[in-house]
């Protein structure tokens, strides 16, 4: 099988677990009732499925497209959907890269990335977020959660030492540009978009962040 997503599919969540417990899935948590009173949202890399079983709990009105470069995790998305009955046609599955879809003008009030934007390199990133704003409707919402260096000795060294064992993990199984951490905020704020709010834990090493297209 070739390095990609697909080989950790089905034992993605259990590799999470194991090394960070439930603290990625409060990331992912954190702002979700911010969340409610959107009605079309896109999801980056959705996984498993975790994010959206959580969102069609809350919000069963809304309408989600889930892009994933990985088919065996949208398979994942799919099967926990079903299991708890809320596959629906208001649910779209895309099989693309992020980085070639042709993504549409101001079509979504939500837009998430959880754990997604640290696969890709600075100069990526550059070209990825604007596109990103671009597909959110004036006043829409971008949900994004990820690692980072905080401040602090310990704090950095406990996270650096954290990435760099987890950059050569995914660098071995899977296709990721990126052989080190790219942080999106610049990009974010060149692009127009105004941060809410954020949380942090974990040391500071994982953070909610949530932004604004004024």
């Amino acid at each position: 099988m070739k390095r990609s997503y697909d080989r950790l599919a089905g034992i993605y969540q259990y590799l999470e677990n194991l090394a960070f417990g439930r603290q990625l899935q409060s990331c992912r948590l954190a702002f979700i009732d911010d969340l409610k009173d959107c009605q079309n949202i896109l999801i980056l890399g959705e996984g498993d499925g975790r994010m959206m079983l959580e969102l069609l709990k809350r919000y069963p009105q809304l309408r989600i497209t889930s892009l994933d470069n990985s088919q065996a995790m949208l398979r994942c998305s799919q099967k926990r959907l079903n299991k708890h009955q809320l596959l629906s046609d208001r649910l779209e599955f895309i099989h693309a890269d992020a980085l070639r879809y042709h993504l549409p003008v101001e079509r979504f009030d939500g837009l998430i990335s959880l754990f997604f934007l640290d696969n890709f390199t600075e100069s990526q990133l550059e070209k990825l977020i604007p596109r990103l704003s671009a597909s959110l409707k004036q006043g829409g919402k971008f949900y994004q959660g990820d690692f980072c260096l905080p401040q602090g000795f310990w704090a950095s060294f406990h996270a650096k030492a954290w990435l760099w064992v987890m950059y050569l993990f995914f660098n071995l199984l899977t296709d990721i540009s990126s052989r080190k951490l790219a942080e999106p905020q610049a990009y974010f704020l060149a692009a127009g978009l105004k941060c809410l709010k954020r949380q942090e834990r974990f040391l500071g090493m994982l953070y909610t962040e949530l932004w604004l297209k004024p």
